[in-house]
This record gives structure tokens, sequence and C-alpha cells, in this order.
């Protein structure tokens, strides 16, 4: 009767185990992941040690929120509730729009980030972003208020195109391959760095553009009457449009041709001065 009953608990004994081994290994192989989150609204980080797949949208509505390690499929929206707080974005892909309507002036940090199109719009206020490590940008749309800074870009990372609409007030820090003016009434300044070359589209009436000393500004298209202002040094400049364009800084090439061009350049230093043939008159 002993056995009878040591062989009965022997065999629970290695069904329980059985039973937990497989229990065990299911979980650890079998398990489904836990499910992304998507819509961010408590300060922490978010994201894995490894990779994650948000296939849809997702947002975050809080300040100190740090999302590493992502892919999303969708758009990204930075929320009008982080106010002036702090995000970092670690390791984010963005396949679509990443848009920025909340932030400071020192908050929003990517950071070996790849983003598709970033469009900052916060409607009050200035917002600061902040690009380091292998951040790269497609294109960047600016509206409102804002300020950016690719001084930490290392590689290959940067902007590869920057849109300034209308009515921006826009900072930039480091160095840009092309910046476009989009609209008119455009406050752009660049406090240090390096911009390939600058657009101003026709129709970008009343445009300011500064150049703090030792900043570099390779080409600049002016389709429209401007005022250029600052210490900064422009290799070339092109003017074809009418109107009065006011030109301070050092100015290696300037080339005007068309018809009602006015020049002021007594605060400037023109290496050369070229009038091209056209119909019109150029008065400087």
């Amino acid at each position: 009767m002993k056995n009878k009953h040591t062989s009965l608990l022997l065999t629970i004994s290695l069904a329980l185990n059985v039973i937990l081994g497989a229990f065990i290994i299911y979980t650890h192989f079998f398990e489904a992941p836990p499910t992304a989150v998507t819509d961010m609204k408590e300060a922490g980080i978010y994201g894995p040690d490894s990779v994650e797949i948000i296939e849809g949208d997702a947002t975050i509505a809080a300040a100190g929120i740090t999302l590493q390690n992502t892919i999303i499929k969708g758009n990204l929206t930075l929320a009008e509730t982080i106010a002036d707080g702090k995000v970092d974005l670690l390791n984010v892909t963005v396949e679509g729009t990443t848009l920025v309507q909340g932030g400071g002036e020192e908050s929003i940090v990517l950071e070996n980030a790849l983003i598709n199109h970033l469009h900052i719009c916060k409607e009050e206020g200035k917002v600061k972003v902040n690009l380091k490590g292998s951040t790269l940008i497609g294109k960047v749309t600016l509206e409102g208020k804002a300020a950016l800074e690719t001084t930490a870009i290392t590689g290959e990372g940067g902007i590869k195109e920057l849109l300034v609409a209308e009515g921006a007030e826009a900072e930039f820090n480091g160095l840009y391959p092309l910046i476009n003016i989009a609209g008119g009434d455009v406050k752009a300044t660049l406090l240090n760095g390096k911009i390939d070359k600058l657009v101003v589209a026709k129709g970008s009436s009343k445009c300011l553009l500064s150049l703090a000393q030792d900043t570099e500004l390779g080409l600049l298209e002016a389709g429209e009457a401007l005022e250029l202002a600052g210490e900064g040094l422009v290799k070339e400049i092109l003017i074809n449009s009418p109107g009065l364009t006011r030109l301070a800084g050092k100015i290696n090439l300037l080339k005007a041709g068309g018809k009602g061009i006015f020049l002021e350049i007594d605060k400037s230093t023109t290496d050369t001065l070229v009038v091209e043939p056209s119909d019109g008159t150029v008065m400087i």
C-alpha cells in the first residue's frame, strides 16, 4: 500500500513538473510581446532595449518623456500639453510626419533619429530642436518661433532641406545645405555655422536675414527685395527682383539685373559688383 502511495506521488510530481516546464517554455518563446504604447501621457522612458515597431501613429503628450528604439510607421505628434517641457527621441525612426506642437527653448532633443518630415508648428512661445549624433531629417518645415541646433551632428547626419513659412522667426546654429524662405515677414538669423544656399522665393517680401560674426552663407538667391544684416560673410548674392534691398556684412560677389532694383550697400563691404545686362535699371 505504501508503494502505491509513493508511486502516485511520483506520478503527480512528474506531471506537475511537465506542466510547469511547458508553461515556462510557452511563455518564453510563444507569449505575445507587450503592446507598444502609442499615447504617452506620463513622464518616463518608453520603448524597449531592442527595437519596437508602431504600425500607426503615436503621441507624446507630457514633458519628461524619453522615447527610444522605436520605429513609427505613421505620424508622431509632440502635443501642446508638453508646454515648455523636455522630450528626448533616442534611436527613433518616424516614416510619416513628426509634428512639434510643444516644447521650450531647450527641450526637444533628437539623437540618432531618422525623421522623414519634421514640422515645427508651436502656436505660442519659442521651441528649440536640438539634433545630435547621426540624426538625419529629410525635410523641416518651420512655422512660428523656433530655433534649430545641428552643432552636435556627426557623420552623414543633418537636415537635407529646410522650409521657413510666412511670418516665422527662426534661429539657426550649425551647418545647413539648403534653406528656402517660402513666405513674407520672415526673420531668420544664423547665430553660428554655415548655410550653403538660401533661397528667398518670389512673393516673400519684407524678410530680414541676419548673419552673426564669423558665420558664412555660400549663395543667396533673392527672388524678392530683402534686408541683410549682421557681420557675416556672403560669398555670392543674386538679385533680380524690383524693390529696395539693403545689404550689410562682407560680400564677395554681388550680381544684380532687372527692372527697378535699388541697392543700399553702404553698410556692406562688397568685393565685386556685377550689374548684368537687362532692359531695366539698377540704382545703387
